[in-house]
């Protein structure tokens, strides 16, 4: 009899062990089926939230840039370009551009006005050239624009790559 009564036992707290890990099993899987029958609502929510937030960060970082190419260019007050037509004709290739920067310098006082002229847009200063394409395309030259009148950018992208070839190929090229 006693060794019934400790197999019975045997069997007894094996039932429990399984019972209790089917139990632990239960409940997992009803936090699983919870979450599972939100899934629909809460992908909807959260495609929402996502767009929201995507939304949010582009116009904070899109911010950022302008604050920081207005902070780049808060020293200047004009840029102008003079183009000077040479003995050699009116041509992209040979023209001679004149760029007047004006900008704010420290002079020991004060930030007083100065201007300084380049002698060409490949002697101009990288924060004076994004200045120009940035905050006044309207003073690039219109044989450079006609390069690519749609994009100051490649425009001078295709002038400054004539330049360094010794030619220029297309209909602009005069």
């Amino acid at each position: 009899m006693n060794l019934n009564k400790t197999r019975d036992r045997a069997q007894l707290t094996d039932d429990v062990e399984r019972l209790a890990a089917e139990l632990n099993q239960a409940r997992a899987d009803v936090v699983t089926l919870r979450r599972l029958k939100d899934a629909e609502a809460d992908e909807k929510r959260l495609t929402v939230e996502l767009r929201v937030a995507q939304e949010q960060l582009a116009e904070r970082n899109a911010a950022d840039v302008i604050a920081q190419r207005d902070a780049m260019y808060a020293n200047f007050i004009d840029i102008n370009v003079e183009e000077e037509i040479t003995q050699s004709g009116d041509n992209i290739m040979h023209n001679i551009y004149r760029i007047n920067v004006t900008r704010r310098e420290w002079n020991g006082w004060e930030n007083a006005p100065k201007t300084i002229v380049f002698g060409s847009f490949t002697a101009l200063p990288g924060e004076a050239f994004n200045y120009l394409l940035d905050k006044h395309p309207s003073r690039i030259p219109a044989k450079i624009m006609a390069l690519n009148p749609s994009d100051a950018w490649d425009a001078f992208s295709i002038y400054f790559a004539g330049l360094k070839r010794g030619y220029f190929t297309g209909p602009s090229a005069e």
